[in-house]
Parts: C-alpha cells; sequence; structure tokens
C-alpha cells in the first residue's frame, strides 16, 4: 500500500457518519465498512504503528484506494453497508452463501372464502402471513397437516362450477365452497381454526372445536359434529409433539447460533412461533480468516435479517456484539415494531441456544468433511475424463422439454472446489429449423 497519496486523500474526507470502500490496483471492492465518523476511522488504518490484526494488515497490503459515501446518520450508514457488501461481495468482508428469502404462508382476507398460498414476500395487503418455514419440507407438512384438518379451498379462482367436485374434496382435503357445498359461515368457523392452528392457540382452538361438536351434535348436525371430533383428536396429537418447544416461551423469536473453525463458520438459525419450532436453517461462511466471533455474530445480523421480511421480537444470540444498540434501532425500524437482541445466561432460553449451537457444530463438521473429500473427486475426474490438468471449474447442464415443446435448460457450476451459486443460470431454449441456441 501506497499510503501517500491515501493520507493526501484523507485530508478531504469529513468527520461525519458514513460508508467506506477499500480497493485494489484493478479497482475491485475488497472491504466495506462503516463509521461514525469516517475521518477518524479511515486515518485509524493508515498510521504507521497501527496493528489491526492478521487479516486487516492483510487486507491494506492490497489497498490502493478508497471511497467514502457519506450519510445522515449511523443508522443509515449500516443500513448501506448491508446494502453494498450484497453488491460487491467484498473478500474481506464476512459474506453469507445463502441470500434466499424464506417461504411463508399467508391466509387472504379480502376473500369471502379465505385461502393459503406459498409466498416469499411479505407484504402490507391485509393477509395474515405465518413462517418463515425451513426447510420447504418443513413448509409442505404443515400446509399437508392444515389441509387434513381444516380443508380449506385450493383452487385460486372462485368461480361457480359445475359437474363433479376435484379429487381434494374426494379426498376431504377440500370442502369444495365453489361448488355451494359449504356455507359462508361454517366455512369461516374453518377458517377460524386454521387460523388458531398456525398462531399455535391450540388450548382456544381445543376449546372452541369442543363447543362447536357439542353444539351440532345437540342440533342433530352429525356430519358438522363428525368433522369438529376429527379435528379435535388430530390436534391432541400434534400438540402432545410440540410441548417440549412450546415451554419455552410463547412469543415469536429466533435463535442464532454459530461454530466458527479455522477459515470456515456455520450459522445456525432456529425460527420459534408461538412457541413453536417451526423451522430451522444453517448458513455456511468461508474465507473469514482470523474474523472474531463478534464481527462475524455481527455481520451475520446485519445481512441476514437485511433480507427478512417478518422480524420476531426477540432474536437471541450467542454473545454481545458491537454496535448492539445500533442493530437494535435498525431491526426495529424494518420490523415496525421493538426488536431486542438477547444473550441467555441461564433457563429455557439458554438451553434452546445450547441446542442451536450443537448443530452448527454438527452442520459445520459435516461440510469441512465434504470439503477434504472434493480433491479426492476432482482426481478422479481428471483420471476418468483423461484431462491433462485438475479441473478448475466444472458447468453441468440439464434441458428439460414438454412433449417436444417449452424446452428450458439449468446449468450449475463447481468451482474451486464449491459449487458456486452466483453462477448458476436458467435459459430458455429457442428451437429454429437450423440450429437451437439459448437466450438469457
Amino acid at each position: 500500500m501506497n499510503s501517500k497519496p491515501l493520507k493526501y486523500k484523507l485530508r478531504l474526507v469529513p468527520d461525519k457518519p458514513g460508508v467506506y470502500l477499500m480497493k485494489d490496483t484493478l479497482n475491485a471492492v475488497l472491504y466495506v465498512g462503516k463509521a461514525a465518523a469516517l475521518k477518524k476511522r479511515l486515518a485509524s488504518y493508515f498510521q504507521k504503528a497501527a496493528s489491526l490484526g492478521p487479516r486487516l494488515d492483510s487486507l491494506l497490503e492490497q489497498v490502493t484506494d478508497f471511497e467514502y459515501l457519506v450519510t445522515d446518520s449511523e443508522l443509515e450508514a449500516l443500513i448501506l453497508e448491508s446494502v453494498l457488501i450484497k453488491k460487491h461481495r467484498p473478500k474481506y468482508n464476512v459474506t453469507l452463501k445463502d441470500d434466499k428469502h424464506y417461504p411463508y404462508l399467508k391466509l387472504t382476507a379480502e376473500d369471502k372464502y379465505p385461502r393459503l398460498s406459498i409466498v416469499r414476500r411479505v407484504r402490507k395487503d391485509g393477509g395474515l402471513y405465518f413462517g418463515p418455514y425451513v426447510p420447504t419440507k418443513a413448509l409442505l407438512q404443515t400446509l399437508k397437516l392444515i389441509y387434513t384438518i381444516f380443508p380449506l379451498r385450493h383452487c385460486v379462482h372462485m368461480k361457480p362450477r359445475q359437474g363433479r367436485p376435484c379429487i381434494d374434496y374426494q379426498l376431504h382435503r377440500c370442502c369444495a365452497p365453489c361448488f355451494g357445498l359449504i356455507a359462508a359461515a361454517e366455512y369461516a368457523q374453518i377458517v377460524e381454526g386454521g387460523k388458531l392452528f398456525l398462531q399455535g392457540k391450540n388450548k382456544t382452538l381445543l376449546q372452541t372445536l369442543k363447543r362447536q361438536m357439542d353444539e351440532a351434535s345437540a342440533e342433530l348436525r352429525y356430519e358438522q359434529a363428525a368433522r369438529a371430533r376429527d379435528q379435535l383428536q388430530a390436534i391432541k396429537k400434534v400438540t402432545e409433539k410440540q410441548k417440549i418447544i412450546s415451554s419455552a416461551s410463547r412469543l415469536d423469536q429466533d435463535i442464532v447460533a454459530l461454530a466458527h473453525e479455522q477459515d470456515n463458520a456455520c450459522f445456525q438459525v432456529f425460527f420459534i412461533r408461538h412457541g413453536m419450532l417451526i423451522g430451522n436453517k444453517h448458513l455456511m461462511s468461508e474465507h473469514v480468516g482470523h474474523a472474531s466471533d463478534e464481527e462475524l455474530v455481527s455481520s451475520f445480523l446485519l445481512q441476514f435479517y437485511a433480507e427478512q421480511t417478518r422480524l420476531p421480537p426477540i432474536v437471541l444470540i450467542p454473545q454481545p456484539v458491537a454496535d448492539q444498540s445500533l442493530l437494535e434501532e435498525w431491526l426495529s425500524k424494518r420490523r415496525g415494531a421493538r426488536v431486542k437482541l438477547t444473550v441467555p445466561r441461564r433457563g429455557g432460553k439458554y438451553r434452546l441456544l445450547a441446542m442451536a449451537q450443537e448443530n452448527a457444530r454438527i452442520q459445520l463438521n459435516n461440510y469441512q468433511r465434504e470439503q477434504d473429500k472434493a480433491p479426492e473427486l476432482i482426481i478422479q475426474v481428471k483420471q476418468d475424463l483423461d484431462l491433462p490438468t485438475l479441473p478448475r471449474r466444472i458447468e453441468a447442464f440439464d434441458i428439460s422439454n414438454i412433449q417436444g415443446k417449452l424446452a428450458v435448460g439449468s446449468m450449475v457450476v463447481w468451482a474451486d472446489n464449491n459449487f458456486s451459486k452466483d453462477d448458476y443460470r436458467h435459459f430458455n431454449l429457442i428451437l429454429t429449423t437450423h440450429s437451437p441456441f439459448f437466450s438469457r
């Protein structure tokens, strides 16, 4: 690093909140950081006696230039930092390999006969959202259970139909309001039951179903009474399996755990809603070098919750982090209500965090074992294909069509001992009389 021109440039930097970008000779962004006072923070990098640790010392050896963006507040700098890290994915920032929007269940509110649908964005449209459900298998299992107990409609458009109801009606998984086979008031009761179930209010739900069963039986509506009885029995079975988690807390909360070893880190997230564990997710971060656990957790919170559209009021974390109050302010702004970061020391929350941390350690160990196998597999590929050198990049394509039409192609990429998901592509395949070609 040639510090003389940078020190001269530093004189022009204002002492205001903002974000700075460190760059190399090719103008590639190596690191993105935020500061309450840009001039003071940047000056700390270029002092002769500065010792910032192996990771940042290595960064500064490559830095030839920097840029900065002034913001009105430190909170705005925090938000902008998250955006720029996602955009540039700098080498010396902690970045996550997964930035997906996780699936939710949405119960429509504007329809006379509401229905459930799977969505990945929570919008302010009056609908009720439940989730996130991770992995997706957990969502599909929940949806299957819902339709078994509460036969809500499946069809997207409610139009009067003739003929026979669909197969879901035959399987008792839909009450066929599109054929007029259920009154609106009775359907509303089913919707209310499904809502209470998804909210985890099983005690209230059981009391409601018991009352509905008794009333229907007294009025000689035996079919409705039998339906309420079956729902009652099914929910009791589900409730028994959920008692272990629900005893910890009835509040919505996320549990974030960390396992960090050598150059890799694994984050494990448990999603608890209404006292029930509805999903969990592990995310890997590679090339973290000498980053501290505090920096890893802070970076994870910033990137992970920048993507999530529905936040809980409590997030359990394994240790305090820098700028914790600022992160809480940002999370609260995103949620529209207060969010608290908590480090549990004892009790049920501590046990849940310990369970999440154990899962993170297991996932990290499994990941590292898979990484150790990769060179052996690549050597085998080289031998099988009689290649002159070890392959550094492999692209695999799969082409599908529907009876010779609507052909599409998918490409997955393996590069430098890892699947490179950023390079995955989907193509529309256009067939002509001359030759096929791909269009993005």
